[in-house]
């Protein structure tokens, strides 16, 4: 539940104090009451992870029914409905707005923004986590980082993001036998290649192709 509503934010931790958080040791802390029956407890971790008890008032037990999805009925429906206020209102006042979910596809996005003065555009109410980047000279796509599940490329069950660059095609050959590099996702395959933005590639790597595929989108037929 606290993934869902951190997905693209970033704690500033300088908002926590403010909004009401203690400072301890490796956290954060926050305490409230909800709906009169339950403590709530918030932690945030060093890295800006949330996470939330409830503990009922009375007995002092941990209250865990609004996680499980097969609990239903109006009660547990509005535990979680006040639950999930909490959090989002936490992260309303405490969390920045981030366009990607992974730390290094927001790292790449910031220096797109700072190199070519371009912001990832989101064509598809169906594909939220899908951001173009845009030549603004030409309007011709140049980078693209996708939000899809790895078994889309690779032999593994997880959620990634990816990033779409266009290169030369005698790169190609060269560059898919190397760790991170797999065939373009959705592009043409001759003329693009996908990165994948899990740390396996270093910054540096990934932005030269980034300054190569805008060059590329500059060049004339």
């Amino acid at each position: 539940m606290e993934n869902e509503v951190t997905r693209r934010a970033r704690c500033n931790f300088h908002k926590l104090i403010a909004y009401g958080f203690e400072k301890q040791v490796g956290q954060y802390i926050y305490h409230t009451i909800m709906m009169d029956v339950f403590n709530v407890e918030i932690h945030v971790d060093e890295e800006g992870n949330l996470s939330g008890k409830l503990y009922d008032m009375e007995s002092g037990e941990e209250y865990v029914n609004h996680r499980i999805k097969q609990q239903t009925g109006e009660f547990v429906s509005k535990m979680r409905e006040a639950y999930f206020e909490i959090l989002y209102d936490i992260v309303t006042n405490c969390y920045d707005a981030q366009p990607f979910i992974g730390n290094q596809s927001n790292r790449i996005a910031v220096y797109l923004k700072e190199t070519y003065g371009t912001t990832p555009e989101f064509l598809w109410k169906k594909y939220p986590g899908h951001g173009v980047f845009r030549n603004t000279q030409n309007q011709k796509w140049y980078g693209i980082i996708l939000n899809i599940h790895a078994s889309k490329i690779m032999n593994e069950d997880k959620e990634i993001e990816i990033l779409d660059v266009k290169i030369k095609p005698e790169q190609l050959e060269e560059l898919l036998n190397k760790p991170g590099y797999y065939p373009a996702y959705h592009m043409n395959k001759k003329n693009w290649i996908t990165l994948v933005l899990d740390e396996t590639l270093s910054d540096e790597e990934i932005k030269q192709h980034l300054d190569e595929s805008f060059h590329l989108s500059n060049c004339k037929k």
